[in-house]
């Protein structure tokens, strides 16, 4: 594994037109509950926003942007009511009526940015970007703007009442890019080591970094998946965490590129 500064992109990442050239796409989305653990037929409010400093939320999605927002639970898969709009992020309720482990989604739209080129290395250095990506930008010519569509995915699990032995944690929703939990994310704590599946398309994405933030830390982890497709983390404290991955590839265009971005996030307890 292997640590990045987190604040570079603060500089550069706001809300703002498409002829202004900031790394916007690096910007994390995420979807945080109010509980990971809640009686059944309680109200569970989910928050979904965008920032630099997880879990303080920055910036909220517009919902016109929401593709999906679903949950599943006891076996059955619902779409979630509107949304409301906050100053900070967009915020579902719902009360799960069965006890057992649920787990809740958004998928966002397409979205492109321009990115002057001299701001590129800093965005590939903040996702980790693979050899192949960085050789590719760097063969194209002098004074090539970078031009990105991309997609975010995030996802988190609750445990309602008495969840037993219900392990669809590790059932995939089905998102373009999604990560997989390898063992229970709502019964980790300080000391574990926390396995997770990087999926492109329900495939394994092998080679590819996978990122984790525990809140109170300075510095992203990052972990490769091997061949199969497995990323894992040594999770050193207690606290909210959020794990993400970052699939960059070549688009149809000579200059440009295509991106899908997932998050996961969950407790650790002491």
């Amino acid at each position: 594994m292997r640590t990045a500064p987190t604040r570079t992109l603060q500089r550069l990442c706001a809300c703002v037109a498409l002829s202004v050239s900031i790394a916007a796409s690096a910007h994390e989305t995420w979807l945080q509950p109010s509980t990971h653990a809640a009686a059944a037929r309680k109200a569970v409010r989910f928050e979904l926003t965008s920032g630099m400093d997880f879990p303080k939320p920055e910036s909220a999605i517009e919902p016109d942007r929401v593709a999906a927002a679903r949950y599943r639970n006891a076996g059955s898969s619902e779409a979630l009511t509107a949304p409301k709009r906050g100053p900070k992020a967009l915020t579902w309720s719902h009360a799960f009526d069965k006890p057992g482990l649920a787990t809740v989604w958004v998928d966002l739209q397409p979205k492109s940015i321009q990115l002057a080129r001299d701001k590129v290395d800093e965005y590939l250095d903040e996702i980790n970007a693979s050899p192949r990506v960085r050789a590719t930008w760097k063969a194209l010519p002098m004074g090539t703007q970078w031009s990105e569509s991309y997609t975010k995915h995030a996802k988190t699990f609750v445990r309602i009442g008495d969840a037993g032995s219900d392990d669809s944690w590790k059932v995939p929703v089905g998102s373009n890019l999604e990560i997989i939990p390898l063992s229970d994310p709502t019964q980790l704590k300080a000391g574990d080591t926390f396995k997770v599946s990087l999926l492109r398309s329900g495939f394994p994405l092998p080679r590819t970094s996978v990122g984790l933030m525990i809140d109170g830390g300075t510095q992203r982890v990052f972990a490769a998946t091997s061949d199969t497709g497995v990323a894992s983390f040594a999770l050193d404290r207690a606290g909210s965490a959020l794990i993400y991955a970052v699939d960059l590839r070549a688009g149809p265009g000579r200059s440009s590129w295509e991106s899908d971005f997932a998050t996961l996030t969950f407790d650790i307890a002491k």
